[in-house]
């Protein structure tokens, strides 16, 4: 954390649409010559997952099951190989009053799959912009194309039966993620049949993977797709959800 509280420049440039984080924080480790740490961690492409935290040799209070280690001693985590790079520099700095950055897993989680919903700014062409879409990212942070896949960490979540409860229901709090129709500022203006045939449409979407979804719907009409549901179900549908944007921008298209 920067003196002043704001997140790192490296976690900003990650996530540059991310303006603040509720759970990010540091803590300094407590490692015993004769108790270790007492900690059980998973190693993944954000960082260390903490599965438990013993009584002793007694942790900060503030790092609990569930969090997500990002970085140490000021060395991000994220992004970093787990079988080799990861590894490497987690244990050549693990050591008494190192300092930990972390942040609860969900709101990670989360942070990744908005990021990815955003990033493609999926119903324009690059060199044709279609007036009436909202901002997306100007550019891609480094290190973030290795966080795309975000969806393996469920999945090897649900593989390895060491993981604990109370992790997994982190991983399965609600979340909402916003994606924009586009880059510019206006909206889409839908006529009232082609609105019905869209709400029916992410009504089938919702129930396929298990989420609500809606269109954010302002004064000037419609400005984005709304997903709220367990991080992985957002995950796994955003790309149908791009893709039912791209029909409905060429459907515009060809009535104009």
């Amino acid at each position: 954390m920067a003196p002043d509280g704001r997140p790192p420049s490296w976690l900003e440039a990650l996530f540059p649409r991310k303006r603040s984080w509720q759970s990010l924080q540091c803590c300094r480790l407590r490692v015993d010559a004769s108790l270790g740490a007492g900690l059980e961690l998973e190693e993944g492409e954000l960082g260390y997952y903490v599965l438990s935290v013993a009584p002793e040799p007694g942790q900060d209070p503030a790092l609990q099951p569930g969090d997500a280690i990002l970085a140490i001693e000021g060395k991000p985590l994220v992004g970093l190989n787990p079988d080799e790079d990861l590894q490497q520099l987690f244990g050549s700095q693990f050591i008494h009053d190192a300092e930990l950055l972390f942040s609860r897993a969900d709101e990670l989680y989360e942070a990744v799959v908005e990021h990815g919903a955003n990033e493609e700014c999926p119903c324009e062409d690059e060199q044709d912009p279609q007036p009436g879409l909202e901002a997306g990212d100007d550019a891609v942070g480094p290190g973030i194309d290795q966080l795309k896949q975000v969806t393996l960490i469920k999945k090897q979540k649900q593989q390895e039966p060491k993981v604990l409860d109370g992790v997994q229901e982190q991983l399965e709090q609600v979340a909402r993620v916003r994606i924009p129709i586009g880059r510019t500022g206006a909206a889409w203006c839908l006529e009232e049949q082609v609105q019905t045939e869209l709400e029916a449409d992410l009504a089938i979407l919702g129930e396929s993977f298990a989420l609500a979804a809606r269109p954010e719907l302002g004064k000037g009409g419609m400005y984005g797709l709304l997903l709220e549901g367990p991080p992985c179900a957002i995950a796994a549908a955003r790309m149908e959800a791009v893709q039912l944007l791209q029909f409905y921008r060429h459907k515009l298209e060809e009535s104009a």
